[in-house]
């Protein structure tokens, strides 16, 4: 078993958050840390609103998986 970094990306707010993604995995939480922060920075809304903008939440959550077990890790 090793221990990886899984992206989780939610778009919306309270009620409305739904998950968007959950596939990318990561062996190196640096990485994946990197990720979840441009993720946020690019197509987050944070600093204002616009019309039809969606609120965007990435973070990083550990698992752990099987070697070998047919995964695409980043």
């Amino acid at each position: 078993m090793i221990t990886v970094f899984v992206l989780m990306v939610f778009i919306g707010l309270g009620e409305n958050e739904k998950l968007h993604s959950d596939k990318m995995i990561f062996r190196s939480l640096v990485d994946c840390q990197w990720y979840a922060a441009r993720i946020v920075k690019v197509f987050g809304n944070y600093g204002y609103t616009r019309p039809g903008t969606e609120k965007i939440t990435a973070y990083c959550l550990p698992k752990e998986l099987r070697e070998g077990s047919g995964e695409r890790l980043y």
